[in-house]
């Protein structure tokens, strides 16, 4: 019964010095980390305001989508920039290429969403309001996300045909823009004494 396990144990006590030494080599672990969560969270946010406003209506506006385009952009464009300063080698900057490339084209989707576009209706404005009291609740955790509620319930107000869609937007733009400029002054202060 003991010689099977005893033969697997001395088996593996043979092979343990054949398995080569990894060492952890910290070099571009700063820019993968940022493509990975930061950029990759962001194009799934972004996809979905992307449904929203297609469905709801603002992209029939042709600056509206341009607009969209052009603030979503500056996520991979950063994540470029960060990307070439904090490179491994090729074989890591191909990888982190693709990547960026492909939330780029997310990116840029309005630009072909635009023509073909819903028509604003009576409840789009509820319905982006929705959307942004929905981006509001992970906000109140995640302040990053704060501010992107805020720009849809500003959208909101904007498309807003009666009193329940802006009240409904009121409600989700006032706590996200509150606990953005609250996480903003705790980092600032942070920073100004010489923390993390």
């Amino acid at each position: 019964m003991r010689t099977p396990f005893i033969t697997l144990a001395a088996v593996a006590a043979l092979m343990l010095p054949t398995f080569p030494a990894m060492a952890f080599d910290p070099s571009g672990t700063m820019a993968s980390i940022f493509i990975i969560l930061g950029l990759g969270s962001f194009t799934l946010l972004n996809m979905a305001l992307q449904g929203l406003f297609y469905f709801t209506g603002p992209y029939s506006r042709r600056d509206f989508a341009r607009i969209h385009a052009g603030i979503s952009i500056l996520m991979p464009l950063a994540a470029m920039v960060l990307a070439v300063k904090d490179n491994a080698g090729t074989a890591d900057m191909i990888l982190k290429l693709g990547a960026i490339l492909i939330a780029s084209g997310f990116a840029l989707m309005p630009l072909l969403l635009k023509s073909s576009a819903k028509q604003p209706t009576p409840n789009s404005g509820l319905w982006i309001a929705l959307g942004a009291f929905a981006l509001m609740l992970p906000g109140m955790i995640i302040p990053v996300i704060g501010i992107v509620a805020a720009a849809v319930a500003a959208v909101a107000l904007k498309y807003a045909q009666d009193l329940k869609a802006r009240l409904v937007a009121v409600i989700a733009l006032i706590p996200s823009i509150s606990m953005f400029l609250y996480w903003t002054v705790q980092k600032v202060s942070l920073l100004m004494a010489g923390g993390a």
